[in-house]
């Protein structure tokens, strides 16, 4: 499930 991880690395470059 390496799309999940990807998908919480953007989500946090856009939180940040």
């Amino acid at each position: 499930m390496g799309r999940f991880r990807d998908l919480k690395d953007i989500m946090a470059k856009i939180l940040k």
